[in-house]
């Protein structure tokens, strides 16, 4: 599993006793018809990551540190 997955989405959820998170990390692919134009943008899920909140947590820290833990977007 060194495989590189680029993703430009992803989407959280917590369950009911809120020991665990789930965030499934996603990534959007252009469809080309066959004359070479645009359609439509699919979604595929790239990964599921299931952990326990505590380690979300830590990865939320992290992100924060990383990111500078702005409320401005970063682009």
């Amino acid at each position: 599993m060194n495989e590189v997955e680029y993703v430009n989405g992803f989407s959280c959820a917590m369950d009911e006793s809120g020991a665990e998170t789930i965030i499934v990390l996603r990534r959007g692919v252009p469809v080309i018809n066959e004359a070479g134009d645009f359609v439509n943008v699919d979604e595929e899920v790239v990964g599921t990551l299931v952990m326990t909140t505590n380690a979300a947590n830590e990865l939320y820290e992290a992100l924060g540190d990383i990111l500078g833990r702005t409320n401005e977007p970063l682009y």
